[in-house]
């Protein structure tokens, strides 16, 4: 795969997950070394240290800055200095393979324990200081032991799970994120106007539950900050409950009975010195949720509110079972293979001169001074075998020449022709039981990367949005569809898929019920794609992109006669698009029914679920086999991912392709073999990100590469925002014989823009 790229210069872009890694280790230290504990200052900051890692250095220097600017580093110079202890053990314990939350956790508590022990004994601290430290030591030293084992199990599955014990270490995570929110010097209280979102975002999905558990959370999380504050804080609970409930009707209800509420709760518990600060609180925290762009919502609703359900374990039990079943046909192909090489060195062991070797010099009375004191007589047979070899006949002169010695002369020459009669008879057998061979091994390949599309399918989902399924399952009923079997889940790019499966057809409003299906999930969902099988219909309701895509397609027949290549588009939904195009080799009625053939097979397939480059190893075992004279074509798939913003091109022997973008063209070409020459193609895969605006153009060979890339400028700017009118001018006026179509000519154009 070759990529040619003119008048435009390639940036290379930073790697910014370091440095946003980096900025938040600095952040979290800053942040947390201001947090206070009932009033007294809390070692949240050698928390920080303690999950940051390799980045611990910019934690301690976030935390230093801290005590800097407000003038407390007298205050926290013994915490500084727990932090520097437990960055220093870093090394060590990674070196140990200690790197454990455990072991972390109670180095952390007790380094933290030492330090806070002199610093007790130096200021001659009471009892009550000497009890808080001890607390204090542990409950961080408890806080990075839930932190790392939440994090590993987000590491492995990219979930944040909350339920069961992770749930709980969230929990108490969040109080302490509220409580340090809450301790920064602010007119607002942060810790308040952070949990109001949170809280929405919560209500929304969970409803009251969610709620009525988040505003508990958070007035716990602000008494630890300030006890005196928990009166008002407890109104969260009651707002979060109720406002969840309204959620149910629409975003506006959920959001108004959010501040209603908190407005009647907080003049019931009387006015106070905190009543305004908690108002403007909760008007704050539902102003930044409104504004939040959709994608950070989305972003959270993928990432940080995810449990594990039943669905989700027999999804990740059956991409298992598919993973296992496909190492199982590699192995049975691998046996195979290891047979066929076993049998071919066995007839390379075994050449024509060893067997006359065998079979005449053994049983004659001088074999020992033939082969043992005449140096020369191996190399004789060797010699005579390949003249057998090249011309394919041997003459009695050729023995007398090498093997004047010999005495069995007369019969030498029959011998060797026995034995290449032999070897052609066997090589023949074997011959055609290697192609069986090699086919079952395509097959069994082929087999193998069917499994592994199925259950990279499976593993796919990242969230099965069990509360989500219900509730749109209760808007199929409404809409008169009874019985309906419901899924909500959200794919590895945070794209949200809702699936239902019907008895019968559906006689509803489709509009109305994807307009209410939109806001039940949150986001604009296309109009469904259906199928019917018997009497199941299945909708496909999916995310809508951003990204549209206008195709057009023109071909030019060679010689005025049929034309040899086959184009189509495929659509499976709003945002997944292809593009086949296949040019059968030569021209006329054969090329076509090569070209045909392979682009249906192609369409079927990847309609039915199967990835494009099993749907191409199986198109290429079809054409191997299709019949005895030569039958192959090319293959040239382009798949448009909308909402990834993602075109990956597959080229099996297929011409250029080209990105036109800004004025600067990208050429995508390939050094593959047509599909069907030979058993083992794989196809050459470009990977491309793409953005409105970009022409995607597609060609058959007719079209002279040389100059298209060097006067695609000549194209006409007016073309370009009709992809029809510009499939004809390429195709006219950049053919490689140019005023005639001595080859076919297919040119497909896709037109990139803005969804609507």
């Amino acid at each position: 795969m070759t990529k040619a790229i003119t008048k435009q210069k390639t940036k290379h872009k930073l790697k910014r997950k370091p440095c946003l890694l980096a900025l938040g280790a600095f952040a979290a230290g800053f942040l947390c070394s201001g947090a206070k504990l009932l009033g007294n200052g809390f070692s949240l900051g050698v928390f920080a240290v303690s999950v940051s890692g390799v980045f611990s250095p910019f934690a301690i220097l976030g935390s230093f800055f801290y005590y800097l600017v407000s003038s407390s580093l007298t205050q926290g110079f013994g915490r500084i200095i727990s932090s520097l202890l437990i960055a220093s053990l870093f090394p060590f314990l990674k070196k140990h393979n200690f790197f454990a939350p455990m072991v972390l956790s109670i180095s952390s508590c007790v380094v933290m324990l030492l330090a806070g022990a002199l610093e007790c004994i130096a200021s001659g601290a009471g009892s009550y200081q000497i009890a808080f430290t001890l607390t204090d030591a542990v409950i961080c030293s408890s806080l990075t032991y839930m932190f790392l084992s939440v994090s590993e199990e987000y590491t492995v599955t990219r979930k944040l799970r909350i339920s069961g014990a992770d749930g709980a270490f969230c929990a108490v995570m969040f109080m302490m994120l509220v409580c340090a929110l809450s301790s920064l010097p602010f007119p607002l209280v942060l810790g308040r106007v952070a949990a109001t979102v949170v809280l929405l975002f919560f209500a929304k999905k969970y409803h009251s539950i969610g709620g009525a558990v988040i505003g508990v959370l958070t007035a716990c999380g602000v008494a630890l900050y300030d006890p005196a504050m928990s009166a008002n804080t407890l109104v969260f609970a009651s707002s979060g409950l109720i406002c969840g409930a309204f959620f149910v009707f629409n975003d506006f209800a959920g959001v108004a009975a959010l501040l209603l509420s908190s407005i009647v709760s907080l003049t019931a518990i009387g006015v106070n010195s905190d009543t305004f600060v908690m108002f403007w609180d909760i008007v704050t925290g539902t102003l930044i949720s409104i504004v939040l762009p959709e994608n950070v919502i989305s972003f959270g609703r993928s990432y940080l509110s995810t449990s594990v359900s039943t669905v989700d374990l027999i999804g990740q039990t059956a991409s298992s079972r598919l993973s296992y079943a496909a190492r199982t046909l590699a192995d049975v192909r691998r046996e195979i293979t290891v047979v066929s090489s076993r049998i071919e060195e066995r007839l390379r062991e075994a050449p024509p001169h060893k067997k006359v070797i065998e079979n005449i010099c053994t049983m004659c009375e001088n074999y020992d001074v033939c082969h043992k004191r005449i140096a020369t007589t191996q190399a004789a047979f060797e010699i005579l075998e390949d003249i057998m070899l090249s011309y394919g006949q041997l003459d009695r002169s050729d023995i007398d020449s090498y093997l004047p010695h010999c005495k069995k002369r007369p019969i030498l020459l029959r011998a060797f022709e026995n034995a290449m009669d032999e070897l052609d008879f066997e090589a023949a057998g074997n011959k055609g039981a290697a192609r069986m061979r090699e086919l079952l091994c395509q097959q069994l390949l082929s087999m193998e990367q069917l499994l592994d599309d199925m259950s990279c399918r499976v593993s796919r989902i990242r969230e099965v949005d069990e509360p989500l399924c219900r509730r749109v399952k209760e808007l199929f009923e409404i809409n008169g569809c009874r019985g309906a079997r419901v899924c909500v889940y959200t794919n590895e790019n945070r794209r949200r898929f809702v699936e239902g499966f019907i008895n019968g057809g559906f006689k509803s409003d489709m509009v109305r019920l994807t307009v209410k299906l939109s806001d039940a999930v949150g986001c604009d969902l296309e109009l469904p794609s259906i199928s019917t099988i018997g009497k199941v219909t299945r909708l496909v309701f999916t995310e809508k992109p951003d990204l549209d895509a206008e195709i057009s397609c023109c071909q030019i027949p060679g010689d005025g006669g049929c034309c040899g290549d086959t184009v189509d588009t495929l659509t499976l939904n709003e945002s997944e698009r292809y593009v086949l195009l296949s040019d059968g080799m030569g021209t006329g009625e054969l090329a076509r029914l090569d070209s045909m053939f392979a682009v249906d097979l192609l369409s079927r397939l990847i309609s039915s679920g199967v990835s494009v480059k099993c749907a191409g190893r199986m198109v290429n075992s079809a054409l191997s086999v299709r019949s005895r004279d030569e039958s192959f074509s090319t293959l040239d798939v382009l798949h448009l991912d909308l909402f990834s913003h993602r075109a990956l091109f597959y080229k099996s022997g297929a011409a250029a392709s080209y990105i036109i973008r800004e004025g600067s063209i990208i050429k995508i070409r390939s050094c593959s073999f047509p599909a069907g020459i030979l058993a083992d193609n794989e196809p050459v895969i470009t990977d491309m990100k793409v953005t409105a605006g970009d022409l995607l153009v597609l060609t058959s060979d007719g079209i002279d590469e040389e100059r298209f890339m060097k006067e695609y400028e000549t194209i006409p700017d007016g073309l370009s925002q009709c992809p029809e009118k510009l499939c004809g001018f390429i195709a006219h006026n950049f053919a490689l014989d140019e005023g005639t179509a001595a080859d076919d000519i297919t040119v497909s154009v896709v037109r990139l823009c803005r969804s609507l």
